[in-house]
């Protein structure tokens, strides 16, 4: 914190999900100061800057994590490796949006509960997380993720390349992907945040089954959680608007972020 109490933030990588975050701290309707932005992308990130009231400075990665107290990634699952190192021996708090690279890095985990950071995980795209994470205090028999994207969502991913997929061809609903949430975020690194997010969220010894599901003539991404256990059974469906700037990621992503940051300038504070 800064003398006058307010949580500096800084964000690292000015995508879609960024700029949504930047230009909401930069109206004040949360109670945190933008401090710094960085990007590799350093002319389009100073073009960016300029459009804000507060004009935050474009920084390098290691001038971020020096001037902020929480640090947003925004970037990549790629950009994690280089990120979550140095905000860790900076002794840095995070907020990660690339939460699928997280999967697997037990040893970050740990050298931040060495280091006295935290490691913030949003929703994301999905919601009854909340209730998730009570229902693990429990017995959970399973859960399973199912992903219904558009076309335009799935382009270009890694699974669908890899696996030469031809999506245009598709003329109904088709499975495309079925795995663990851990395959899930090999095969799709860009869009299976949602499917990390729910593995974290409940017991390592709980089955966490994704299921990506292709539908040509879609136009949102619509997200479908199963849990079961002792407390009974939990459904969520969430139907996502997609981001404008990029099709693959969900409006409520960024919002899950802010959600977050308005919790932590709080002092009441709902939900699990």
């Amino acid at each position: 914190m800064n003398g006058s109490g307010s949580l500096r933030v800084g964000i690292f990588g000015v995508g879609s999900i960024g700029q949504t975050l930047a230009t909401s701290l930069d109206s004040r309707r949360i109670g945190a100061e933008l401090v710094a932005i960085s990007d590799q992308q350093t002319e389009k990130a100073e073009a960016f800057a300029a459009r804000l009231a507060v004009r935050p400075r474009v920084v390098s990665l290691h001038e971020l994590l020096q001037r902020a107290d929480l640090v947003v990634e925004a970037a990549s699952q790629d950009a994690l490796r280089e990120f979550v190192p140095k905000a860790l021996a900076a002794g840095r708090d995070m907020l990660i949006m690339s939460v699928g690279g997280l999967l697997g890095h037990d040893d970050w985990f740990q050298q931040a509960t060495e280091k006295g950071c935290r490691i913030y995980v949003p929703s994301g795209a999905i919601a009854g997380l909340d209730g998730i994470k009570s229902a693990s205090m429990g017995y959970l028999q399973s859960a399973v993720l199912t992903s219904r994207k558009p076309i335009a969502a799935l382009k270009g991913t890694k699974y669908v390349v890899e696996n030469n997929l031809q999506l245009e061809s598709f003329k109904e609903e088709t499975l495309i992907f079925e795995g663990t949430a851990e395959e899930a975020a090999r095969a799709f690194p860009t869009t299976s945040n949602v499917a990390a997010a729910l593995r974290f969220a409940v017991e390592r010894t709980v089955p966490v089954l994704v299921r990506v599901v292709a539908v040509p003539g879609g136009s949102k991404n619509v997200h479908e959680v199963r849990v079961q256990g002792e407390f009974g059974k939990l459904s969520v469906d969430v139907e996502n608007v997609p981001s404008k700037a990029n099709p693959r990621t969900s409006q409520l992503a960024a919002f899950s972020a802010l959600a977050i940051l308005t919790n932590l300038t709080r002092a009441l504070r709902v939900g699990t």
